[in-house]
């Protein structure tokens, strides 16, 4: 997948999953850029919806969920003694 792929899943995932009271990309509400290094969750603001802990969370468990095993690190299940 290209970065402009990658970008596409994971707006439409978003889309789909985030609820955030009704915004969307649809609504210009928030973006996704994607860099070397993983994403940026870009807000427009100002916004009707809460920036905060919760909502990093609920976009890390989504995006950890469909980005999974592409772009998700992957440990060792091995225990170092």
């Amino acid at each position: 997948m290209n970065k402009e792929d990658v970008r596409t899943y994971l707006l439409q995932s978003l889309n789909m999953a985030l609820d955030i009271e009704g915004e969307t990309t649809f609504t210009n509400s928030f973006d996704v850029q994607i860099n070397d290094d993983g994403f940026l969750f870009v807000p427009r603001v100002p916004c009707s919806y809460v920036l905060n802990a919760a909502l990093y969370q609920r976009i890390y468990a989504i995006a950890s969920g469909v980005l999974y095993p592409e772009f998700t690190p992957q440990f060792s299940s091995q225990v170092q003694r």
